[in-house]
């Protein structure tokens, strides 16, 4: 059985299995086109917004890999050395 591609509407959630609808983005139930300018440019606007919120994860898991590093080593210089002969 072979998987066949839809094309969800952003606009009024249905799926379609016409190639030519997922080929023009376009939908026959609301007859609205997926790629309207406006939809992507809030597409796009969406994604930046993501991507900064994943930069800002990014930079707090370096601090505080950091930060690990700095305990690690202060525990290493703290901890008592016991040899036995």
């Amino acid at each position: 059985m072979t998987a066949v591609p839809g094309f969800a509407c952003p606009h009024c959630g249905a799926v379609s299995y016409n190639p030519n609808d997922l080929r023009e983005g376009y939908c026959g139930r609301c007859n609205r086109w997926a790629r309207d300018p406006a939809l992507i440019a809030d597409q796009i606007a969406c994604e930046l917004e993501r991507l900064d919120e994943l930069s800002r994860v990014r930079n707090m898991v370096v601090v505080l890999q950091a930060r690990e590093q700095e305990l690690l080593a202060v525990h290493e210089r703290s901890t008592v050395r016991v040899f036995v002969e």
